[in-house]
């Protein structure tokens, strides 16, 4: 069975191994939408020796029980070897751990406090990436909007955040309908945010995939000029960053247009939807990790999620973790059925499967978008993979290739690239030639009323003939310049 037909959650679960649940999320999790085995969060012990390597500040695991009594309401109760931490085995940005107590219930003062949190750290160059204030901000500001998990605590390279009890969305059942209607309506909404009253002014409006196309493009550039590994350097990213970049922004604009809901509306992005960002709560489906979120064109926001259907961070546990898969991409049923249910969130207004006047226009930019997609996060796999001793000391839950998944990506961009423009070039000499065919049989039809007509009627349809032929030279000629 190809991994683009609909699975059920049996099936998943027999194509996967045979992880289990942390035993306190099953007894908490009630969850809408779909959970399989596949769906479990893999953890592992926490090393002082990675985590010193990576962040500033937290030389071992002992800090992280530390700030965490600190912060957390109740945990100073407790004594501190009643504190465990494991690693995440997700997230390729940032490392994350799992800090819990031992009882729900402080030892002293009998209330109930948060029995486990989630404590972030950036790493020492996530700068390379992005902001890391601007990221705090955007977080603190959604956290109050009960959209980010509550922030609890933060300091110098790390925080620390309300622990969802939820299970991750696999990749392969992201084409659920309960999935799909759900991620389309919380995106929707998503993209309003910055209607509201109180959301921050000073959030840069400015569209973020221009500006991060350039500044990654320029470290991958630099990274692939400095290092000596063969497929970075193969990669000819000199013309990538001096040709495509540009031509990519232009090409894109050029199909601009002013109507709301079209795929080209500078919104509130996530920027980074994809499977270990959408976790299935017993309070719904919600979305976390906000390090990319940013304004940028709606369509970007929604090709970058189809994109993610093709990628697979989670099944593969060997070598190199990660599965591409392009058939998975989602088909032309679903793509509508999301851009239906996402418009009737965004407009505001019920948008049917079959309102296909509303719909295909924003499936024609999202089309487009997707080499967006593809080449931002290859440029930003260089950057986090190769040249600096820093980024390259951001220790993973297992050895990810950085610089394969670059090359794939990028390989998915030029593909992208030959397909699209190779079909909008199709699209526009069919559509010359109809106009062509329109214009002959006009000019016959004068030719024929000319007959039938006196002399100076003659005489003036003929000029009219000789009009309508030079529009026509001029017309195509316009179109073959253009082109």
């Amino acid at each position: 069975m190809s991994s683009h037909q609909r699975l059920t959650v049996t099936q998943v679960d027999r194509q996967t191994s045979e992880r289990e649940l942390c035993r306190d999320d099953v007894a908490t999790i009630r969850t809408v939408g779909v959970m399989t085995k596949h769906s479990a969060i893999d953890f592992r012990d926490a090393s002082s020796e990675d985590l010193a390597n990576f962040a500033k500040g937290l030389e071992s695991v002992d800090n992280i029980v530390g700030e965490c009594m600190k912060n957390v309401p109740g945990w100073s109760d407790f004594d501190p070897s009643s504190i465990t931490i494991k690693q995440l085995c997700e997230g390729l940005s940032n490392q994350a751990y799992a800090v819990s107590v031992s009882d729900a219930i402080s030892p002293k003062t009998g209330q109930r406090v948060a029995q486990r949190v989630l404590f972030r750290v950036y790493g020492k160059q996530v700068s390379k990436l992005y902001d890391p204030k601007a990221e705090l901000h955007i977080f603190d500001t959604l956290s109050k909007y009960r959209i980010a998990p509550e922030l609890i605590g933060t300091g110098d390279g790390w925080r620390i955040e309300e622990w969802h009890y939820a299970v991750a969305v696999p990749c392969a059942l992201m084409n659920n309908s309960s999935i799909l209607c759900q991620v389309a309506s919380n995106l929707g909404r998503m993209h309003k945010l910055h209607r509201r009253q109180d959301f921050p002014n000073d959030i840069p409006r400015d569209p973020v995939m221009e500006l991060r196309l350039k500044k990654w493009g320029k470290g991958a550039l630099e990274i692939s000029e400095s290092c000596t590994s063969d497929m970075v350097k193969g990669m000819g990213l000199e013309r990538v960053v001096s040709e495509e970049v540009p031509w990519l922004t232009h090409w894109l604009l050029s199909h601009a247009s002013s109507v709301s809901g079209q795929g080209l509306d500078v919104v509130f992005c996530h920027n980074d939807l994809q499977e270990n960002n959408l976790l299935q709560t017993q309070y719904g489906l919600r979305m976390i990790d906000f390090e990319y979120s940013a304004f940028n064109y709606q369509a970007c926001d929604i090709a970058n999620y189809f994109c993610e259907f093709t990628m697979d961070y989670v099944s593969e546990t060997s070598y190199p973790f990660y599965l591409v898969d392009k058939t998975a991409f989602p088909g032309l049923d679903d793509q509508r059925l999301f851009c239906a249910v996402y418009l009737s969130e965004y407009l505001e207004t019920p948008i049917r499967i079959s309102d296909s006047a509303y719909i295909q226009p924003l499936l024609q930019n999202v089309e487009r978008f997707t080499m967006v997609s593809h080449l931002t996060w290859a440029l930003w796999s260089i950057v986090r993979a190769e040249g600096d001793e820093a980024l390259n000391s951001m220790p993973n839950f297992n050895e990810f290739n950085f610089s394969l998944y670059g090359k794939h990506r990028l390989d998915m961009y030029f593909r992208t690239k030959a397909d699209l423009t190779a079909k909008e070039d199709a699209t526009q000499q069919m559509t010359m030639t109809n106009d062509q065919e329109a214009l002959r049989a006009r000019v016959e039809a004068l030719e024929q009323t000319a007959k039938g007509v006196t002399q100076p009627a003659a005489v003036l349809g003929i000029s009219t003939i000789v009009c309508a032929l030079a529009l026509v030279g001029t017309y195509f000629g316009t179109r073959q310049l253009r082109k």
